[in-house]
C-alpha cells in the first residue's frame, strides 16, 4: 500500500448567483467568491499575454512564491491566512445560498410586516402597537414559527428555530420570546386589509423583533451586503416540509 498526499483544486464559472452552497457549513475555508471583470471582454491581445504568462516564467515564479510562503514574515499565523478573503460577492453568495426558512425570514424582516394564518383567518401583522406605527414587528410566536418552517425540511430542527437563525445574522440583537398585548392589524382577503387598529388580545406568547433588523437598510448592514436583488433572492425554494 502506497500513500500519497491528494489534492482537488476547483474553478467554478457560473452564471448562477449561487452555483454552489456556502452558507453554514465551513465553506470559509474553501471558497474564494468574486465577480470577473468584464473591462477586458474579448480583448484577445490581453488574454494571450496572460496564456504566455500561464505558460512562461511567471507562472512558476507564483508557484514558487507560494511554495515558500511564510505569513510570520508578514505579521500573520497560519490561522490568519486559511480562511478564504472576505468579499462582497462571496457575502451575498452566501445570503442566496441560505437555506429557505432563514431566507424566508429575511424577506419578512426586509418588509416589516408579514401576513400569518392566525386563528382560522389570514392576519396582517405591522408594527408592535395599535396602529402598526410603532417601532418593532411583534408576531404570534408559534404561528411565525410554522410559517418560516413551512418552506424547510421538517426533519431538520434548525429550519423552525426563529432564534437561532436571528441571532446568526443580527450580532448584538437578541430576540426573546415573551408573553403579553399582541396587536392584530386585520383580515386580509385578497390584497386588501380590514382595518381593524384596536383589535388586540392579552396572554399570547410573541416575537418582537426590535427596529434595527427591519427594513433592508438594516438587514443589508448586518449582513454587510451592499445590494441583494430580489430576483436572487427569490431563487428556488428547497423543498418543502416532509
Amino acid at each position: 500500500l502506497v500513500t500519497v498526499p491528494s489534492y482537488l483544486r476547483l474553478y467554478i464559472d457560473s452564471n448562477s448567483a449561487a452555483p454552489v452552497m456556502i452558507e453554514g457549513n465551513g465553506s470559509e475555508k474553501r471558497y474564494f467568491v468574486l465577480e470577473s471583470s468584464t473591462i477586458h471582454k474579448a480583448d484577445t491581445d490581453y488574454f494571450a499575454k496572460v496564456y504566455d504568462a500561464i505558460e512562461g516564467d511567471e507562472m512558476a515564479a507564483l508557484l514558487d512564491y507560494l511554495e515558500t510562503y511564510d505569513p510570520v514574515e508578514e505579521g500573520q499565523t497560519w490561522g490568519d491566512v486559511r480562511l478564504a478573503p472576505d468579499t462582497p460577492e462571496r457575502r451575498e453568495m452566501a445570503v442566496v445560498s441560505m437555506r429557505a426558512p432563514k431566507r424566508r425570514l429575511l424577506e419578512v424582516l426586509r418588509e416589516g410586516h408579514v401576513t400569518l394564518h392566525y386563528e382560522g383567518e389570514m392576519v396582517r401583522f405591522e408594527g408592535a402597537g395599535p396602529r402598526g406605527d410603532e417601532a418593532g414587528l411583534r408576531v404570534p410566536a408559534k404561528d411565525f414559527r410554522e410559517h418560516i418552517a413551512a418552506v424547510g425540511d421538517s426533519r431538520e430542527a434548525t429550519d423552525a428555530d426563529v432564534e437561532a437563525m436571528f441571532t446568526s445574522m443580527f450580532s448584538g440583537l437578541t430576540l426573546v420570546q415573551k408573553r403579553g398585548r399582541l396587536w392584530v392589524g386585520g383580515n386580509v382577503s385578497g390584497d386588501r386589509t380590514e382595518s381593524s387598529p384596536t383589535n388586540y388580545q392579552d396572554g399570547v406568547r410573541f416575537w418582537e423583533f426590535p427596529p434595527e433588523a427591519l427594513g433592508d437598510d438594516n438587514v443589508n448592514a448586518a449582513l454587510a451586503l451592499t445590494n441583494v436583488s430580489d430576483d436572487n433572492m427569490d431563487d428556488e425554494e428547497e423543498e418543502g416540509a416532509q
